[in-house]
């Protein structure tokens, strides 16, 4: 148990960084209760906090092409760690060589794991290699993203 029995602002943040850098475990549960020291002596215990110690979650896998006809795709990823903390939506995002660009800010949520890409929408040009990775987003943040699907976007052949 630790006891702090008098800190400055300072020390109460050196404190912190201690404990959150080398104390806690993702995913591990914590209970606290604090008191109060003077001359006179301690207070009654505070009522206890829980907090479940937690990081960014891991990278989900790459995604998978699942279905594709001419005017969208649809791509599938299987989550991996939440972090400790649930993850509460994935980010999309598609590359055409020139940096990533999120298509689902905030729409892919909980335990959905597929994403339909509407190529009118999201200005898919036929013809372009695309990168689309995937990250996963918990109460700590964002992840790292994903390995990624390649796909070129391409128009049914003409008839012979």
């Amino acid at each position: 148990a630790y006891s702090i029995t008098s800190a400055t602002a300072s020390e109460l943040n050196l404190h912190r960084q201690f404990l959150a850098s080398s104390f806690f475990t993702a995913g591990s549960t914590f209970i606290f209760r604090v008191s109060a020291i003077n001359a006179i002596g301690e207070s009654p215990f505070s009522d206890s906090v829980t907090i479940i110690a937690a990081q960014v979650p891991s990278p989900p896998t790459a995604p998978t092409l699942v279905t594709q006809d001419k005017t969208q795709i649809t791509v599938a990823w299987t989550a991996s760690y939440d972090g400790g903390s649930p993850v509460r939506h994935f980010n999309v995002y598609i590359s055409d060589g020139s940096g990533y660009k999120l298509l689902s800010p905030n729409t892919v949520f909980g335990d959905v794991t597929t994403y339909n890409i509407n190529q009118a929408t999201h200005s898919i040009i036929t013809g372009q290699l695309y990168n689309i990775g995937v990250s996963a987003v918990n109460d700590v943040g964002e992840g790292v993203l994903s390995s990624y699907l390649q796909y070129m976007a391409a128009l049914l052949p003409t008839a012979p």
